[in-house]
């Protein structure tokens, strides 16, 4: 992480590495928020949801691990992912304090809701609101 002296942190994100994939093509993303609730203003458990529309992927990603001894200068963790449809355009994304995430679905009308399990983070479930 390089930082300026100042408050303000200067991360850059320039690809994202899950346990089996590395994403290089960035060019798709569509929205990011802060995961409220957990890590809110700390420098520790600092995640962030990502939404890309090209690879139609909802990413739950470790916000702080952009380091060369992380994994590789510039790259994200990746925690946990969705993978849409192939008729979904993903084109936002949002955290409330409840723990659920809500992605926009410009294509189909909808917004989808979901809750990640804050402790384990092992599993995904979803309901779909037209």
């Amino acid at each position: 992480m390089n930082t300026d002296g100042t408050l303000w942190q200067n991360i850059i994100i320039t690809s994202l590495i899950s346990d089996n994939t590395v994403f290089n093509d960035l060019s798709g993303v569509c929205g990011i928020a802060v995961r409220k609730n957990q890590g809110v203003n700390s420098t520790e458990n600092a995640r962030i949801y990502m939404a890309d529309w090209k690879l139609r992927k909802l990413f739950l990603m470790e916000a702080e691990s952009s380091c060369s001894a992380c994994h590789g200068g510039g790259a994200g963790y990746v925690y946990k992912e969705k993978t849409f449809a192939s008729n979904v355009m993903l084109s936002g994304v949002e955290s409330d304090y409840f723990g659920d995430v809500w992605v926009v679905d410009n294509a189909n009308g909808k917004v989808y809701k979901y809750t990640w399990d804050f402790q384990y983070l092992d599993e995904l479930s979803g309901l779909t609101y037209p």
